[in-house]
């Protein structure tokens, strides 16, 4: 690990702990934490997120996916069975949430995994969200492209159920 990506995990450690992320035990690339949604109101394909509404916020572990050494595929692989996992997980372990939401520089292949997108709202937060993703990206060698941040949305398998009378 050079320094720059020491560095960026340093920071990336101190971030998950000052927002108090935990792992998801059945889904364990990645962190979650439940809290009212704080934003403007977002409209997706099938729903909106107004603010107070209940969200389970995703986090991947930067840390521990670069240590595993995947490649591309390896890491696509493993975070559509994640993906899987959680849309399932979603409705008994936070039974008040909406779905699942996060923001990335990868919308458009993670719309592929059923997450909706929309982008992200605000031009100057929206800089620094997609400088630190595109970070993200070209600390661990990807090629060095700007990509914009999204809001990502995923509900959960039977949200469909949940909303109709």
């Amino acid at each position: 690990m050079n320094w720059i990506q020491h560095l960026f995990h340093k920071l990336d450690q101190h971030i998950i702990h000052k927002n108090h992320w935990l792992h998801i035990p059945e889904a364990p690339s990645f962190y979650g934490v439940e809290r009212p949604y704080k934003g403007a109101p977002l409209s997706f394909e099938s729903i909106t997120l107004n603010p107070g509404d209940r969200i389970v916020e995703l986090h991947l572990d930067n840390k521990k996916l670069m240590a595993e050494g995947l490649t591309p595929p390896q890491l696509f692989r493993r975070i559509r069975l994640e993906v899987q996992i959680l849309k399932l997980l979603l409705p008994q372990r936070y039974p008040d949430a909406k779905g699942y939401y996060g923001v990335s520089v990868f919308g458009p292949l993670l719309r592929r995994l059923g997450f909706e997108l929309h982008p992200y709202p605000r031009m100057i937060q929206g800089f620094f969200i997609g400088l630190w993703e595109n970070g993200i990206r070209w600390i661990h060698g990807s090629a060095f492209k700007w990509h914009s941040p999204h809001v990502l949305f995923l509900g959960s398998a039977n949200q469909e159920t949940r909303q109709k009378p």
